[in-house]
């Protein structure tokens, strides 16, 4: 357990993009009271290229090394699924140690709005607008509403928002934190709301954990359930909170819904079945 405990393996919080590499670090300590003299080796699935596979280690007693390693997945994996990496250290006589770790491959969605999310303004007390409406009000009525939808690139749908009095489902790819930026991707960006759609996947039927953060508030439906409503003003950090869920095998289509005050807009979601 002590020499267990002394090989650790640090994974960055960023998600997988096909072609690109992710970097991991292993860190290891001599524990023992002699030199050890072994390997490290890494092992991933036949889609997956690591580099370095093997590394020769030498250590003197009480000595710390840290070795840098590179991940990269060489084929498109489902969205919103894990891929495995396996480290393992064998130094000859002693116990051979071993740890695994899961890299979330980076989600696909689509994205729409910017819909109304109205405030009142204090001089006109009988304005008969209600503040901050834009969560609770459904948007996507014209294809079935929030609880149905599953949308299509392309699909569009009425909003007040813009000029057009049209909003279009459209492409995101998320930057390597994981973070959905609305406030730099759709305009107006002040007292609205949007819309993200994707799908999670799931090699079987388990229980997860959504580690979300959102500016502002948030509404979560997975698989036409909704899962999370937090109406809040807020600034987004990652895993401000956490909601136990149900993923069935195979796709979970999943919907998110923020709202918009006047400065940062925007969502975590990662999903973590360990």
């Amino acid at each position: 357990m002590k020499a267990l405990a002394k090989f650790s393996l640090s994974i960055p919080w960023l998600q997988m993009q096909q072609g690109q590499p992710y970097p991991l670090h292993c860190a290891v300590e001599n524990v023992f009271e002699e030199k050890i003299k072994g390997t490290i080796s890494v092992q991933v699935s036949e889609a997956v290229k690591v580099e370095p596979q093997t590394v020769e280690l030498r250590s003197d007693k009480g000595e710390k090394r840290s070795l840098d390693f590179q991940v990269t997945a060489q084929k498109k994996f489902p969205t919103g699924s894990t891929i495995p990496v396996t480290f393992t250290a064998d130094f000859g006589p002693k116990p051979r140690l071993s740890k695994t770790v899961h890299i979330e491959v980076q989600p696909e969605w689509l994205i729409c709005g910017p819909f109304p999310n109205p405030k009142t303004d204090p001089k006109a007390k009988d304005s008969g607008i209600v503040p901050d409406t834009g969560l609770a009000a459904d948007y996507l009525l014209e294809r079935g509403g929030e609880s149905r939808i599953e949308p299509e690139e392309g699909w569009t749908h009425s909003s007040e928002s813009v000029q057009e009095k049209k909003v279009k489902w459209q492409k995101y790819t998320l930057d390597k934190r994981g973070f959905l930026d609305f406030r730099h991707t759709l305009t107006p960006n002040r007292r609205v709301v949007a819309y993200a759609s994707g799908y999670l996947y799931s090699d079987k039927e388990k229980t997860a954990v959504l580690k979300i953060g959102s500016d502002d508030g948030m509404k979560i439906w997975l698989n036409h359930q909704l899962v999370f409503n937090r109406h809040i003003h807020r600034g987004a950090h990652l895993d401000q909170e956490r909601v136990v869920v149900k993923l069935k095998k195979g796709m979970n289509p999943c919907l998110v819904k923020v709202d918009q005050g006047l400065w940062a807009w925007g969502f975590y979601l990662q999903v973590d079945s360990e």
